[in-house]
């Protein structure tokens, strides 16, 4: 925590004197001219109102929750007293209800600001959490007595409905209270979307009542292996943590009462190992193994050739179940090398049982059982994209290259499967984000303009049911909430603005001003970023490494 405030206080000596990417010349910006992202349509006027010292928020059903967050917003924040009613008042200042907006889809609203207040219309639920944060965002800072706000006209709605973030907490944990942050943070920006990854081979990070051990076993792991070649080393220190189910509980309602479905992830057959560590009979050679401590891909695979496999998977689910309201249940699915199946008497036996061709023909009877375990308990299952046959209208994660080449993302869309798109490049957040940061074995780079420039419109002439996209944070190498932060922004301000904007619409200039005028935001607030300038970038990076890699 001491190099934590000493980088902020390091990043706050530069700030005025930080070039701007490409020596964009930065402009002043304030009101609704500094939002991230930016509103899709927005009439502007010279005119601006005070904002009143106490006021009352109307609403209705569809906008009580996001009403809620505003008013704790704006007493935290600003100092202002607001009171929430369901009833006309004459000191309702600002009216939130579902009402008709310009373009009918989920998360769409509009509002206008005049002398006598603001009234917001809302589609959905999700809009009143979208106009929330747009307002908070433009109120023109000042003392208590004399805030401001524009006198406006604006129509929003996004582009795509899937704008998440993901964190892997398998690699690296982050306890409750970081996640707490990401989630508050990234709120502001309109995602909607948190990924959990809860499971790895280097560690188990949720509490299953029904099997102990995960915890008790599978969430220690003794060192961790870092580096390649010569700079192969251990760091010399276990590395443990998990979420109780209340920590779980207490994770899904904060992130509610901002507009955002947290998506839990338990990765199988592969990325496993925590899990075989805890109970050695899940695997097809039921031989002890410790929690990997090094990173990339194990042989060792849930065994589906035994029934007390499966009987597992369900006792896990069941309680995943429980604790995310999400009906949606990522199984992860990549990254399985089949190699001990096809040793396995338990594996062989049952694909001659079934008829089927391989082990390959093997992995897709697998996850289509798995996928009806999670329906029995009312989950729409959601996978990483391998090539083989996932259950009929899984949404599918694009993550390799190859893979979100048109011809192949038409024939997913012939076949019925939505689709989030997760390129390692533009979407790995834990990738570089210049040339010159230093990152051990991550040799790509995720630039602000790369995500600034990424477009799933080509995708529009194949008629494919595309959700979205999220950011990626593998934490191989993401080991502290400062660097998770780092890695993050403003990397999260481009994708979700590329994800709310059609290309047309984007300003490269513009985006930037207003992302100098968010992170100045984030020095007053202490969150950690990359800043603009690289060689103050690669300092830091020195600096949060220091000791540890």
């Amino acid at each position: 925590m001491k190099n934590f405030f000493f980088l902020i206080s390091l990043i706050l000596t530069v700030a005025g004197c930080v070039s701007s990417p490409d020596e964009i010349d930065l402009k002043e910006v304030s009101g609704i001219g500094s939002v991230i992202p930016m509103p899709v349509s927005v009439i502007r006027s010279e005119s601006k109102i005070k904002m009143p010292s106490q006021f009352s928020i109307l609403v209705d059903d569809n906008s009580s929750e996001a009403a809620l967050l505003l008013s704790q917003k704006i007493q935290s924040d600003f100092g202002i007293f607001a009171k929430i009613i369901a009833f006309q008042s004459d000191d309702a200042f600002i009216s939130i209800k579902k009402g008709e907006v310009k373009n009918k889809v989920a998360g769409a609203y509009s509002f206008e600001i005049s002398e006598t207040g603001i009234v917001c219309r809302v589609f959905d639920e999700e809009g009143a959490f979208n106009f929330v944060q747009t307002f908070l965002q433009m109120i023109i800072p000042g003392s208590q007595e004399d805030l401001l706000l524009e006198v406006l006209k604006v129509d929003d709605y996004p582009q795509y409905h899937w704008r998440g973030l993901m964190v892997d907490v398998g690699r690296h944990f982050f306890p409750k209270e970081t996640i707490l942050d990401y989630i508050d943070t990234m709120s502001r920006y309109k995602f909607n979307i948190l990924h959990l990854h809860l499971t790895e081979d280097q560690g188990w990070r949720i509490e299953i009542k029904s099997r102990p051990e995960l915890t008790k076993v599978g969430s220690i792991r003794g060192d961790t292996r870092i580096g390649v070649g010569s700079n192969l080393k251990y760091v010399g220190e276990p590395h443990s943590g998990f979420f109780t189910q209340d920590d779980i509980r207490e994770i899904v309602k904060f992130a509610e009462a901002r507009g955002i479905m947290v998506v839990p992830e338990i990765d199988m057959p592969g990325h496993m190992v925590s899990a075989v560590a805890s109970y050695p009979e899940l695997s097809c050679r039921g031989a002890p193994v410790e929690v990997r401590q090094e990173w990339g891909v194990s042989l060792d695979l849930l065994c589906p050739g035994k029934d007390s496999t499966f009987e597992f998977i369900d006792d896990v689910i069941q309680e995943v179940s429980e604790l995310f309201p999400s009906k949606y249940l990522h199984l992860g699915g990549d990254e399985a090398p089949l190699d001990r199946w096809k040793e396995c008497p338990h594996c062989q036996k049952r694909i001659a049982e079934l008829g089927l061709k391989d082990e390959h023909e093997f992995m897709g009877w697998f996850f289509n059982k798995a996928a009806g375990i999670a329906k029995s308990y009312g989950k729409q299952i959601m996978a990483w994209h391998e090539d083989f046959d996932h259950p009929d209208g899984t949404p599918l994660f694009l993550w390799r290259k190859e893979a979100s080449s048109i011809r192949n993302v038409k024939a997913l869309a012939d076949r019925g499967f939505p689709i989030i798109f997760t390129p390692g490049v533009p979407t790995y957040f834990d990738y570089k984000q210049w040339g010159s940061d230093p990152n051990i074995n991550k040799s790509d780079v995720v630039s602000l303009k790369g995500v600034y420039d990424f477009d799933l419109a080509k995708y529009d002439k194949v008629g494919a049911d595309i959700w979205g996209s999220q950011g990626n944070l593998w934490s191989e190498y993401i080991h502290s909430r400062e660097m998770l932060f780092f890695q993050t922004y403003p990397r999260a301000f481009a994708l979700s603005e590329a994800l709310w904007l059609p290309k047309g619409l984007r300003n490269w200039e513009d985006f930037i001003s207003r992302t100098a005028n968010q992170l100045s935001e984030f020095d007053k607030s202490q969150i950690m970023y990359r800043p603009f300038d690289n060689d103050l970038a690669a300092e830091i990076l020195k600096k949060l490494n220091e000791g540890r890699y």
